[in-house]
């Protein structure tokens, strides 16, 4: 679907635009990781569970002005984590040291982990992958999330083949409930 690249990308592009970031790896069930991320033995997960502080979870990456906390070593319970009053400390913490948090999450339609997030969210982007799901699929998503009160959504679509004739035409392509999304302080 293409979320964990959008996001590392978007990090990526806010970071060479002079904003400091952090890029949140919040995938606590099914973790990716690019090449090139360096992982601590202490992620999210650790933080979460109380097993270590804020600053022991930050890691600078290659690029200037951009950071990542990975997961951790995946738990038995990821939706009970992120509810606890730790996940809103750490965005609290860490709007106060950057200017952009984007947040790689789980799907949202199939657990609860990406819309227990979305509520540190200042913007929600769903991740589209062209030709992947059928519209009515992606339309009832965006109604249940409305239902939700999920604020800001907004549509990411990925993996465009300009060549296809029958482009568009019966899919709207979303990638099956994934989202992310991140935050920027407020001036």
């Amino acid at each position: 679907e293409g979320k964990s690249f959008v996001s590392l990308n978007l990090a990526s592009c806010l970071a060479l635009n002079n904003k400091k970031t952090i890029l949140l790896k919040f995938d606590l069930r099914n973790p990716i990781l690019f090449i090139n991320d360096v992982i601590k033995k202490e992620g999210l997960s650790n933080y979460l569970s109380g097993l270590c502080e804020i600053e022991d979870i930050i890691q600078q990456t290659h690029f200037e002005n951009l950071d990542i906390i990975t997961f951790g070593p995946i738990p038995p319970n990821p939706s009970e984590l992120i509810a606890k009053k730790q996940t809103e400390l750490l965005f609290a913490s860490l709007r106060d040291q950057y200017d952009s948090i984007v947040v790689d999450t789980p799907p949202i339609g199939v657990i609860s982990d990406a819309l227990l997030l979305s509520k540190f969210s200042d913007v929600v982007f769903l991740i589209v992958r062209h030709n992947f799901t059928r519209r009515k699929i992606l339309k009832n998503l965006i109604n249940n999330l409305k239902l939700k009160k999920v604020e800001n959504l907004n549509l990411i679509i990925n993996d465009i083949n300009l060549n296809n004739k029958l482009s568009g035409y019966n899919y709207y392509g979303y990638g099956l409930n994934y989202d992310y999304s991140y935050n920027y302080k407020n001036n």
